[in-house]
């Protein structure tokens, strides 16, 4: 995680990239309304969100990649993370991004492969385990991750804390398919997600396009149509939020995957 940076911009600044490079911010402002990567829109789902972190990169074809963090707490606890990643530029030569997202060795909760040719097109549900405030936070990561041609890319990766929605102390079993089979809480709440995620997916699939429209994710319901906090989880240990950043949660650029990675739980190879 970046450390505090000093902001000479107003909160509410609209582009986190300007001129392909990330702007000064100061760790935990909030994110405008209006706020776009790369000019490309960000789904807020009707959460207030606030920016935890800020980077640029550039890979081997000189493409600017650019990603941005997002928490969102509940109550002064752990609830939401988000962090997207999206190209703002083309490369010297067209081509394409590619990452085995949606492998289908992968245990998974929800899995929607619209791949087509060289594009990627995934969305995936799954269980994860995360240290927050040195304390583990079971939790379901939303991944959808789109690429298309001249050397366009948007990954969305929403991390939900379980227990904050009635699943305290779930395991990756209790998440994988036939995990999700076995319960029917937890078979209706993967099936009323769904429909959420596909529109989410469907979101990134306009926020990629070249006109980078401003309301690629007007369509999409809210997070809490789904994932609807409760007011006092029972037998639940909080996770406090602190106003200090998280390191255990590094997310790096992987040239080799052409993707983020959660340096924590994934090797880049």
């Amino acid at each position: 995680m970046a450390a505090l940076c000093v902001s000479a911009f107003a909160a509410g600044a609209d582009e986190l990239f300007p001129n392909n490079k990330f702007r000064a911010y100061q760790t935990y402002e909030a994110l405008g309304p209006a706020a776009t990567i790369g000019g490309r829109a960000i789904y807020k789902g009707g959460r207030n969100w606030q920016i935890a972190d800020l980077a640029d990169f550039v890979n081997n074809m000189n493409v600017m990649i650019g990603r941005v963090i997002l928490v969102s707490p509940h109550n002064g606890e752990y609830f939401l993370e988000m962090a997207i990643t999206s190209s703002m530029s083309s490369g010297s030569e067209d081509g394409y991004f590619s990452a085995n997202v949606c492998n289908p060795a992968i245990p998974h909760a929800l899995r929607v492969n619209k791949v087509s040719g060289h594009n990627d097109n995934c969305l995936i549900v799954s269980h994860q385990t995360r240290s927050i405030y040195n304390q583990p936070v079971p939790g379901l990561q939303v991944i959808v991750r789109n690429s298309k041609s001249n050397w366009r890319l948007y990954e969305v990766r929403l991390f939900i804390n379980l227990a904050l929605v009635g699943f305290p102390n779930s395991t990756p079993e209790e998440w994988n398919s036939g995990g999700v089979e076995k319960d029917p809480a937890r078979r209706q709440f993967v099936d009323n997600m769904e429909k959420w995620a596909r529109a989410l997916q469907s979101g990134v699939d306009s926020a990629i396009d070249y006109s980078k429209p401003a309301q690629a994710f007007g369509a999409v319901p809210d997070i809490e149509t789904v994932f609807k906090p409760l007011t006092a989880p029972v037998g639940v240990a909080a996770v406090r939020y602190g106003k200090t950043p998280n390191t255990s949660i590094d997310y790096v650029y992987c040239p080799a995957l052409e993707r983020m990675i959660d340096s924590a739980q994934e090797t880049c190879r």
